[in-house]
């Protein structure tokens, strides 16, 4: 690179991240085509102007934009507000990147359907590379109500024909985390868990379903919870217990799909 203004650091796990300060447009080419070459992220800040070609034809004027590059094609211009980009190529697009005039070009295309987003930069303050985790591991948490949410918009995450009654109903030893009817109108109580359950789950539920049997007679007590010691779930066949499998994903897309718009417990009656 010709320029001076170079940090360099090194991130545990992530690999080499350098950033250009105010670089030239010289300096770019080179750094955009050899970090891509290598399977680098790229991050530009600066002036520039959109062109769009393919389903129809658009333009954006000159103004500040935040353009990233990924080793994959995946080609995104970003405003300074908003989450969504203002344009952007899915992956298996092609980047060309040049000089042309007075202005450096970022050029990236698809051929199926054809699609074209052209940047044009008057102005780069700020250019930098990275190296990410080719397969980033992500580890999807939620809590107990947001599981039991879930379970209120699908009554199927614990079998078909469910039907909720109640959230938090009060007996002597705590509060039932969910309690409804199945299919054939026998009473269900249902003891959620966010993590893998075990025996102290197993007791619980235990608990809770003795709790009702004088006052309902035979109800079924279901364990609902992303996983189960082999301990507890022996433990649960033996009381004629039952266990439900909770798939957090799935739990985590029912509640961005549906929100704002859960049911009331009334209405499943």
């Amino acid at each position: 690179m010709e320029r001076d203004d170079v940090r360099e650091v090194t991130r545990a796990g992530y690999g080499m991240a350098s950033a250009f300060v105010n670089p030239s447009f010289k300096d770019i080419v080179e750094l955009f085509r050899k970090s891509l070459a290598e399977g680098m992220v790229l991050i530009l800040v600066g002036e520039c102007s959109v062109e769009y070609k393919g389903r129809g034809v658009a333009s954006l004027e000159a103004g500040s934009r935040i353009i990233i590059a990924k080793p994959d094609g995946t080609f995104l211009i970003h405003a300074a507000t908003n989450v969504e980009p203002i344009n952007w190529q899915p992956p298996g697009s092609k980047l060309d990147v040049y000089i042309e005039e007075d202005s450096l070009v970022l050029s990236s295309s698809r051929r199926a359907p054809y699609e074209n987003v052209t940047a044009r930069f008057t102005s780069i303050s700020l250019a930098a590379v990275c190296k990410l985790e080719a397969k980033p591991r992500f580890k999807v948490e939620i809590g107990e109500e947001a599981i039991r949410e879930a379970i209120l918009a699908e009554p199927s995450l614990i079998e078909e024909g469910f039907k909720p009654v109640s959230i938090e109903k009060p007996v002597e030893s705590g509060f039932i985390d969910l309690y409804g009817l199945d299919r054939n109108s026998r009473f269900v109580v249902v003891e959620i868990k966010r993590v893998k359950a075990d025996m102290e789950a197993v007791e619980q539920l235990k608990v809770y379903v003795e709790s009702l049997t004088d006052r309902y007679g035979s109800i079924r007590g279901i364990l609902a919870a992303p996983s189960i010691t082999y301990r507890a779930y022996m433990k649960l066949k033996e009381l004629g217990l039952e266990y439900r499998k909770i798939d957090i994903a799935r739990c985590i897309e029912i509640l961005t799909s549906r929100r704002g718009q859960q049911r009331k417990l009334g209405e499943y009656l």
